[in-house]
């Protein structure tokens, strides 16, 4: 059943700002916690410019769902959730969103906010059968959703991030906030998976709910996508193509979609990124609040994990209307085999992602022309010396727009002396 209502969660004071909360309070490194259950997992996947809100993902071991009694590892069901971290003046209490749909193994994923934090984007599954199907979501609180259409024929689908403004017109409803984009995919598959065929990038023109197909590029050999990440605005919207032959991945091609004004039918006009030379395929991972700087990696082989090269596209011109040169090539720690970069500031200057080294990724930081891991950042002399104690950060998903506010996720020992994966978010000053 389609629930929603025009109930807002409390905007965040401050944000045109754009600076961390509590300019005063000291540079730290905490876990976000996990949702009541038997098994501690969670993950940080997105947060707000002003680094007041994290959004993120925990097994919730819900006695209230049931097993899909065919897959051992589907006992723990995923649960999107809210958070805020220390120095906010807000309670630092994870929020689940709760499963929007009933099913054979209800889920819910939740994977980018809303500049503003009013809305969060991802999925929730649905169906009696394994493997289960997703739907597209669109948060305002927990609790309180909107389902998001998929194409027609289409099975299953997802939100992968928001925006505060939408440069496409709508039909205005009596009584509902503004309008914003909002970005992912719809595909035939029967499951979570969007590298599969079948897969189209969409936008919907919030409050419709209604996807509207990206256009691929003229002259680009792919056949399927997906919308990663918008700009603020809702002018620029970052993605991947992806082509496949006889059912198998052969590339992917990073894409940027720009909004072009004044165009004579509007819409959005992709612009092919250039991969990084002497690699298959580019990717694309994340994109600044202004959508001039789009972040990803190149891929040596489609096949081997760790020989990604970690880049960076920098747009240049008036906005939005940005020319993509050219990657740039981002160093990696020594011993690396490869990296990528998901994570980017407002001003593009500093960036975070992982390391690869021995097939064990590394949390880093770029920032100007340095390079380090998290936990060098945080106990050098910077930082105060944050302890990092028995933590192994593996990477950063996100940054606040000034920089100094980072998510990711990682492991450490809990006060039983056994390894827990969890979700981190720390403060670290710019160099």
């Amino acid at each position: 059943m389609r629930r929603f209502r025009w109930t807002l969660v409390p905007l965040a004071l401050g944000l045109g700002a754009f600076h961390s909360p509590a300019p005063d309070c000291p540079p730290y490194l905490v876990g976000v916690g996990d949702l009541p259950g038997d098994t501690f997992l969670s993950t940080a996947n997105g947060l707000t410019p002003d680094g007041q809100i994290v959004v993120g993902g925990s097994n919730a071991d819900d006695p209230d769902v049931p097993n899909d009694g065919d897959s051992a590892t589907w006992l723990h069901a995923n649960q999107g959730f809210r958070w805020s971290p220390p120095c906010t003046g807000t309670p630092q209490v994870l929020e689940g969103f709760g499963y929007p749909f009933t099913g054979v193994h209800p889920e819910s994923n939740a994977k980018g906010i809303s500049p503003d934090g009013a809305f969060v984007a991802g999925d929730g599954t649905y169906g009696p059968s394994v493997p289960t199907t997703f739907r597209p979501v669109l948060w305002s609180s927990p609790g309180t959703f909107l389902e998001l259409e998929r194409l027609p024929g289409h099975a299953s689908g997802s939100a992968s991030d928001v925006s505060d403004h939408s440069p496409v017109a709508h039909i205005s409803l009596p009584g509902a906030p503004g309008r914003r984009l909002v970005v992912g995919y719809s595909t035939t598959g029967s499951n979570h998976a969007h590298r599969v065929p079948g897969a189209v990038p969409v936008y919907w023109a919030f409050p419709s709910t209604t996807p509207m197909p990206l256009p691929f590029p003229t002259g680009v050999d792919a056949t399927f996508g997906e919308a990663r990440g918008v700009s603020r605005t809702g002018r620029v919207i970052a993605g991947n193509l992806y082509h496949f032959v006889g059912g198998s991945l052969v590339s992917t091609t990073a894409c940027a979609w720009v909004w072009r004004p004044g165009r004579p039918h509007g819409g959005f006009e992709p612009l092919v990124l250039t991969q990084p030379a002497g690699r298959v395929s580019g990717w694309v991972a994340g994109i600044s609040d202004d959508g001039s700087v789009v972040t990803g990696m190149g891929h040596e082989s489609l096949d081997e994990f760790g020989l990604e090269t970690p880049c960076v596209w920098r747009g240049s011109g008036p906005p939005p209307s940005f020319a993509f040169g050219p990657p740039e090539i981002l160093p990696v720690l020594p011993g690396s085999s490869g990296a990528s970069v998901l994570g980017v500031s407002a001003d593009g200057q500093v960036v975070g992602g992982q390391c690869v080294i021995d097939f064990v990724t590394h949390a880093v930081r770029w920032s100007g022309p340095g390079l380090a891991t998290l936990e060098d950042v945080l106990v050098s002399a910077t930082a105060h010396g944050v302890a990092t104690d028995s933590w192994t950060l593996w990477f950063v998903t996100g940054l606040s727009a000034d920089g100094e506010m980072m998510i990711g996720t990682g492991d450490h020992l809990d006060e039983n002396d056994e390894f827990v994966i969890e979700g981190w978010a720390a403060r670290i000053p710019r160099p």
